[in-house]
């Protein structure tokens, strides 16, 4: 299935979507085959006040972002954060909290992807505050690592805003060995 890779294949009109569409209309049901293009249908099903097939749709869409994401999200075929953006078009409310969520919770990884740049206004604003691992875990990580420091008799930690910067940036290089140790007991 390749229906959400790419920001065209989610807006592209096929007869194919209509006439699944038609059919849940005239039967109260999917198709025997299934939704070939949930993205396409859902579209159709907003525009035509289908509740239901919209439920649908954005519960295949989100196990399908599942599916091509557990290897390596960085890498992953499909594009998380267009597929928020046409959800929030075509009033797929479940789905557009399902990306927000999918995204935030994987920060790190979504941040190194090209098309992280298209996060503005609310969306931006959600990710960075529910983003993981929160920046009050870096904050109390610091503190953590001078207290280790300190009782070793080193002075005050050294992590510390470069490595918050790194942390928000999502990059999950170590900056120094005692943060290792540290990420060791914290985890």
């Amino acid at each position: 299935m390749t229906y959400c890779g790419l920001p065209g294949d989610l807006c592209e009109d096929s007869l194919n979507d209509l006439q699944d569409v038609f059919e849940y209309m005239y039967t109260s049901h999917s198709p025997d085959g299934g939704i070939a293009n949930p993205a396409g249908v859902l579209k159709y099903a907003d525009q035509y006040g289908l509740e239901r097939l919209v439920s649908l749709c954005e519960i295949i869409l989100a196990k399908h972002v599942e599916k091509c994401t557990t290897e390596k999200i960085e890498k992953a075929d499909i594009d998380v954060i267009q597929l928020l953006l046409f959800a929030q078009r075509h009033n797929a409310n479940q789905l557009a909290e399902f990306c927000l969520h999918f995204i935030a919770k994987s920060y790190g990884p979504f941040s190194k992807r090209p098309e992280f740049s298209l996060l503005i206004g609310e969306n931006k604003k959600y990710v960075e505050e529910h983003q993981w691992p929160p920046l009050s875990y870096w904050d109390e990580l610091d503190e953590y690592n001078q207290s280790q420091e300190a009782s070793k008799g080193g002075g005050g930690g050294r992590f510390w805003k470069e490595g918050k910067v790194r942390a928000a940036k999502g990059d999950a290089t170590p900056a120094t060995s005692s943060r290792n140790r540290a990420l060791r007991l914290f985890f």
